[in-house]
């Protein structure tokens, strides 16, 4: 029995000052370091919103329609009556700001060091400057370009033997999973295991059990959305489901509650990070 913690979407764009920000949404990031630092997970997941310009789910790229309300689109992808789309402002645009991970959550690479995947290729390697080393073999991939959306390479970096005296500190050996989403411009996707249309899976399931993961911890932005959707989808892929209340915020009250709803009915758990051992 595995255990897994999904970290949903911490991006600029979603915390204070971006474009489509939760409210308190970077007070959740200490709460998920520190349950890094305590819980010992065998698998981490960590997902971005990572969109085109000219996205579906865009106001400004859908004439007539308003912010914040359904507006029905058409393309060769939906079913012929179309499907409603939420109108949200523009965010997450691949390879912005935005779309950055924030620099305090702690993301990990292979050898367990501590890196945000969204900046620079020196920043990411954790050492100062990068390696100075010009032969040192290192792979970083500023942009998913992967159709099957999970992108390893995000993270891996192949340490050089200048460094090599360092790895006896490190505390994991596994990379964390990075799970772009939304790339597709004609298909909005909340979850990080489907479209919101179900037309199109990412790899996360598959890669979850391919690691033995039974059971995951859903937390990050937004509760009543893309948190929801993951731990929705989650639980019908078969895993075992909770989602951590004090590492999660959400958009409105009202949906925030009728996520809840759905939880129960679902078996999805609402556990406490102190909760989790």
């Amino acid at each position: 029995m595995g255990r897994a913690l999904i970290i949903v979407d911490v991006q600029h764009d979603f915390l204070p000052g971006g474009s489509l920000a939760v409210e308190d949404g970077n007070r959740i990031i200490p709460v998920i370091n520190d349950l890094r630092t305590r819980v010992r997970f065998d698998c981490v997941v960590v997902s971005k919103d990572w969109h085109p310009a000219d996205h579906c789910s865009f106001h400004e790229n859908n004439p007539g329609s308003s912010l914040f309300q359904p507006f029905r689109i058409f393309n060769d992808k939906l079913p012929k009556e179309g499907l409603d789309q939420m109108m949200w402002p523009t965010h997450c645009v691949q390879g912005s700001y935005g779309a950055e991970l924030h620099p305090d959550l702690v993301i990990e690479d292979r050898c367990g060091r501590r890196c945000n995947p969204a900046t620079s290729t020196s920043r990411a390697t954790g050492f100062p400057g990068g390696c100075k080393n010009k032969n040192s073999p290192a792979r970083y991939a500023d942009v998913c370009r992967s159709a099957r959306v999970f992108c390893e390479d995000y993270v891996t970096i192949i340490v050089c033997s200048h460094y090599a005296a360092r790895i006896r500190y490190f505390r994991r050996a596994r990379s964390d999973l990075i799970i772009c989403k939304g790339l597709d411009k004609d298909i909005d996707s909340y979850s990080a295991f489907w479209d919101v249309g179900k037309l199109t899976q990412t790899s996360l399931a598959k890669d979850l059990r391919s690691r033995g993961i039974t059971e995951v911890f859903c937390c990050g932005l937004a509760e009543d959305y893309c948190v929801n959707f993951t731990a929705l989808d989650a639980q019908e892929e078969g895993f075992k489901t909770a989602v951590i209340q004090d590492a999660t915020r959400g958009v409105a009250k009202d949906s925030v509650a009728a996520a809840h709803e759905q939880w129960a009915e679902r078996g999805i758990d609402i556990v406490m990070s102190a909760d989790i051992l």
